[in-house]
């Protein structure tokens, strides 16, 4: 039999990106090239460039002849090349083909090859390839054979870090050379003379080795990116200065530039794409693409389309159209508004300290203001950015005080004073009825907040007093009045700070208030409230008072909850309990928080813990809240959130005196509108009109605005082909096969753990499903707890620095799993073992053992120890039952199996190359027996089960496998047999049949390979009883054959079945996923992820 290793997916770091037509984009990863359709922003086709080498750089023939077009069709034409290969590939452009990316030839240079570029002889039409190596040399190729035409060197063998072309033919071909010694050098092809060519420009000035160079269109222009973190324009007229500008804005070193006709575009190691105005050279736009590294960029032919790769193998295709709009960089962009001479206005004695006290935007041209003589003014705007100035009413209630606030649509504006009254107006209704006032609270009003209601015009108005009361009125807008009445008061309890964040939905049955301690709580609406009239004098009749059922502290820690929005759970879905919803909050924190809302019995409820809360409801029934996600949105403070449409939302977050208004409907967040303002403890407005966006904020005690026209801002919208998986290494990966798809859990170095869907295809992809950050430190491991049957939730454990080990619920909606998504999947924090306080210490390896009643979870610690925890699923906790700290080196793997009758072997590997055996059987059935009693044990001594320890290798034991064996063959006098797979540090791998006795591990056979791999073996797995996988560092993917036992011979060396070379980087992860009645599949994880079919003929 031959035994094969198929690559079926691969994603890492996107190192190369082009443009082949204005629909299409390619993209490379490793040596795998892949066609991309920006409109279905899905892939069409990918190939295998080259097997062993990286894509560096892709370069589209611009231009073809009439006889090239004619041969070729449709097809575009790119050169290809990285290390020293480089191809000529074909891709077709039309939508009825089906091998889209066809390889013509591939060729080997004899040095690396740093750029690549089309170009033609004038003489004979003939068409080229240029090829820049790093020894400032120029290899002149024929692009039909691969042969040499041309070797033209420069006089100047400086070893490059980049290098680009310009021209069309090759006596008009010019190169631009970055050298280690943070130079350019720029020398003319010369086919005549191609032993040293001269050096025609030297520009000097970067302070660091130059990484990328670009040329404008007409080639009068170049631009630099070096280590220095600069951006620098050069002039290449000689009569003219050289250097234009040099500009800073990165936090990081920068790859790439990309010159435009009205912009420069950067890529960067911190993991944006920055856009330049080539005129002015500050920046306009800053997108963010991921955590480190956009390695590529590249522009359309239109200059309206920036494609980037990411260091997360994610490739994103950004609009430049009206990229100005939507960032503000300077006050004089802004509109500040001015108050008028107060005798325009003020009737009585001018104050000397008069100011605008608030405002609100009511329409795309106006805004009221209230002033601290107590005046109301209407602001109007015209096109010629003048003002005329109405007084709308004066108040003496309003002199010294008033607290504005506004609907999202500007209909509704309610004005808060010192008495305790509250003030509403509206500004579009004639001005007899467009203002109505009543004392509704007995102290200062100091938080409105005006929510939309259930039908259009319709407004549910929250209110709070310094006492801390809280009303909730009902405001509705009529052609002949404004009808406000008040519905009831929501009881927070005293202490719990200021009420300044507010959601009511009827519908669902519930509200929601945060405070400025960070407390969410959560109050049950009766289905029927009768609505009092509120006179102006105030209220007739008391309200009825809602106690709230639920009540979570420091939601967001001890910062301010911001915000809070109900939304149906699942939309598109039918639920079975109408309540059921989800809570999205913010705060000053800088995160976006959902919660999970659901009714049930008394009796199905589940034990309070860190991300869950339960509330007692009627009829024996409780609300329980759990944290589904918590992303980071900001550095700063998240401020703000509302839904523009339905399932629209949109949040406003302020950092270092900067407004950004962000839209959260995508799986990315994506910039909307960035401005300079005052920073978030100052009032704002977000005002979305039909003409675009108006934002106004108090800065330096005027309002100050910016207009985003309703045509520009469609322009923030980017398209995301692939998204991205982790731009640091993944350390744990492991799948689960459920309801007939592929779950595949990561985690690594960035903290994160996510979640993916594997579908495979013709073009296999991995789907986002959620994402979360709750490591403090690298997550080292991650494993599924095995089921006994497939149902909806599953439970993940992940593990890593600072000792931290976690627990996660897995929901996935069966009934859509054909089209899955992260609206319809969650994943919970379920259980948690506490950060440890050693900075040091943390978990290197787990082993999961699923019993009838229980889960134990073996963790492996960096301190010598072993650890035994009972997961509790449904009381959500971690209990120790047993540990061993008599080690004397760092337990670096660890893995668990049932040897039947009723027995769990552990196994255990050191940094010393010994492997250890326990028998925890009597830790498991301990574990029974507390699940049913509910008592917690004493922690027991592990050490006790210690059955033997051997010596396998010379060094560490990286990665640790086992299986029972249930060959007859190889049971001896009837205890069980195990097979034990090792990989080392020092490149090796065992393979040894163990028999486990009730004291002891003998040892039967050993079959190793101690020249396995080059490097440190990261993983291994026993593919069944006869076949072991392995990777290394060297980045080689194994199957080795494990031969029978031999009794003439305990020592045998393994047999290479297959070998494969892995696109990933530095892998550190190898998990086997064994199909129902097919092949099996091996994912390696590192720099990126690649899943690999073994298939035997």
């Amino acid at each position: 039999m031959v035994t094969q290793l198929v690559s079926r997916y691969s994603q890492g770091a996107v190192t190369a990106v082009a443009f082949v037509s204005d629909t299409a984009v390619l993209s490379a990863s490793g040596g795998t090239l892949a066609l991309h359709s920006i409109d279905t922003q899905k892939p069409i086709d990918q190939i295998t460039v080259f097997q062993y080498a990286r894509i560096h750089g892709v370069s589209v023939q611009e231009s073809a002849s009439n006889e090239e077009k004619g041969r070729q069709g449709n097809c575009v034409r790119v050169v290809v090349y990285g290390s020293k290969s480089w191809a000529i590939v074909n891709v077709d452009c039309r939508e009825s083909g089906c091998e889209r990316i066809r390889i013509e030839s591939v060729h080997t240079a004899d040095d690396w090859i740093k750029a690549a570029h089309w170009v033609r002889d004038r003489e004979t039409d003939r068409q080229l390839v240029a090829l820049a190596t790093a020894h400032n040399q120029v290899i002149v190729a024929d692009a039909e054979h691969g042969t040499c035409v041309h070797r033209i060197s420069c006089e100047e063998r400086s070893i490059l870090y980049a290098a680009a072309f310009y021209g069309h033919f090759t006596d008009e071909l010019l190169v631009a050379a970055g050298t280690v010694f943070n130079q350019i050098l720029l020398w003319p092809i010369r086919l005549q003379d191609s032993k040293s060519i001269p050096v025609q420009q030297r520009l000097c000035g970067n302070e660091g080795v130059i990484f990328g160079i670009s040329f404008s269109e007409d080639g009068q222009v170049l631009a630099s990116v070096s280590d220095d973190r600069s951006l620098r324009v050069w002039n290449l007229h000689k009569q003219q200065e050289q250097l234009v500008a040099t500009a800073y804005g990165h936090q990081a070193r920068i790859w790439q530039s990309v010159i435009l006709d009205q912009f420069v575009v950067t890529a960067s190691e911190d993991g944006t794409c920055r856009v330049w105005d080539r005129q002015m050279m500050e920046t306009v736009d800053v997108w963010p693409q991921c955590t480190k590294n956009v390695w590529a960029i590249a522009a359309n032919r239109k200059q309206s389309l920036v494609a980037a790769g990411g260091g997360d193998g994610s490739v994103v295709v950004w609009s430049l159209e009206a990229v100005r709009g939507k960032r503000v960089e300077q006050e004089s962009q802004l509109d500040v508004t001015y108050l008028p001479p107060q005798l325009e206005y003020n009737s009585g004695e001018p104050r000397n300290t008069e100011r605008i006290r608030g405002f609100a935007l009511t329409a795309w041209d106006q805004a009221l203001l209230t002033t601290d003589s107590g005046h109301i003014l209407r602001c109007t705007w015209n096109q010629q950015h003048g003002k005329s100035w109405t007084s709308v009413l004066s108040d003496p209630k309003l002199i010294g005080y008033s607290m504005v606030a506004s609907s999202t649509d500007g209909s509704l504006v309610a004005v808060g004073l010192r008495d305790g009254s509250v003030m509403l107006l509206a500004p579009h209704l004639p001005p007899s009825i467009s203002m109505q006032m009543a004392q509704i609270h007995s102290s200062v009003v100091r938080t409105l907040i005006i929510l939309p209601g259930a039908a259009p015009g319709l407004f549910e108005l929250i209110t709070v007093d310094a006492s801390g009361q809280v009303l909730w009125t009902r405001a509705a807008l009529c052609d002949s009045e404004i009808q406000w009445n008040a519905i009831a008061a929501l009881n927070v309890p005293q202490g719990r700070a200021q009420s300044v964040a507010a959601a009511i939905n009827q519908k669902l049955g519930w509200a929601a208030i945060g405070t400025t301690s960070g407390c969410l709580f959560l109050f049950e609406l009766p289905p029927l409230l009768s609505e009092l009239q509120i006179s102006p004098q105030g209220l007739d009749d008391s309200v009825p008072v809602l106690m709230p059922v639920l009540q979570w502290p420091r939601a967001h820690g001890r910062h301010t909850l911001t915000a809070v929005v109900l939304e149906k759970t699942h939309p598109e879905s039918t639920s079975k309990n109408n309540s059921d919803c989800t809570i999205v909050t913010c705060g000053r924190d800088g995160h976006v928080q959902r919660f999970s809302l659901r009714v049930v019995p008394d009796a199905e409820a589940p034990k309070e813990a860190n991300n869950v809360r339960c509330g007692d409801m009627a009829n024996d029934m409780k609300v329980v809240v759990s944290r589904i996600s918590c992303e980071l949105l900001t550095e700063g403070w998240v401020e703000g959130m509302f839904e523009q449409e339905k399932g629209q939302l949109h949040a406003v977050t302020f950092y270092r005196k900067r407004l950004e208004l962000m839209d959260l409907s995508g799986t990315v967040p994506q910039v909307v509108l960035s401005s300079i303002s005052s920073g978030a403890s100052k009032q704002w407005q977000v005002l979305f009109t039909p003409h675009g966006i108006r934002i106004g904020f108090m800065r330096k005690g005027h309002l100050a605005t910016y207009c985003l026209p309703q045509q520009l801002q469609s322009s923030h919208i980017c398209r995301i082909l692939v998204r991205g998986i982790s731009s640091l290494d993944i350390r744990a990966i492991c799948a689960l096969q459920l309801n007939g798809m592929m779950l595949v859990a990561s985690g690594g170095e960035d903290c994160y753990v996510r979640l993916h869907r594997y579908t495979a295809d013709v073009i296999s992809e991995m789907c986002l499903l959620a994402s979360e950050r709750r490591h403090s430190s690298a997550v080292r491991c991650a494993l599924f707890v095995p089921s006994c049957g497939e149902n909806d939730v599953q439970y993940l454990v992940t593990a890593g620095g600072g000792c931290e080990l976690r627990c996660w619920q897995v929901c996935v909606s069966s009934s859509q799993s054909d089209n899955l998504s992260d609206s319809n999947t969650t994943m919970i924090e379920w259980a948690v073992v506490p950060k440890s306080d050693s900075a040091d210490l943390r978990i290197m390896d787990i082993a999961v053992i699923r019993t009838d009643s229980s889960v134990l979870v073996a963790a492996a610690y960096s301190d010598a120890s072993v650890r035994l925890w009972r997961m509790d699923t449904h009381f959500h906790t971690f209990d120790c039952v047993a540990q061993d700290y008599s080690g004397t080196h760092c337990v670096l793997s660890i893995a668990a199996v049932d040897i039947g009758n009723g027995r769990t072997l552990l196994v255990s590997g050191a940094t010393n190359g010994q492997v250890s055996f326990w028998d925890i059987t009597r830790f498991v059935v301990d574990a029974d027996n507390m699940a049913c009693s509910k008592q917690l044990l004493p922690v027991a001594d592990l050490r006790s089960s210690l059955l033997a320890v051997h010596d396998v290798h010379q060094s560490g034991v990286n990665s640790i496998d086992i299986r029972f064996t249930t060959d007859n063959t190889t049971a001896c006098e009837g205890n069980p047999v195990v097979l034990v797979a090792t990989g080392g540090d020092n490149g090796g791998v065992t393979i040894r049949e163990i028999e486990i006795g009730e004291t002891q591990a003998l040892l039967r056979m050993e079959a190793r390979r101690i020249d396995a791999h080059a490097s440190s073996v990261k993983g291994v797995v026993l593919l069944g009883n006869d076949t072991l996988g392995s990777v290394s560092t060297d980045q080689r993917l194994a199957i080795w054959s494990l031969p029978k036992a031999n009794p003439a011979s305990s020592d045998t060396q393994l047999s290479l079945l297959a070998m494969s070379f892995t696109q990933v980087a530095d892998p550190s992860a190898l998990h086997l996923v064994q199909h129902c009645k097919k092949r099996p599949s091996l994912i390696v994880a590192g720099m990126g992820v690649e899943l690999f079919d073994v298939e035997t003929d």
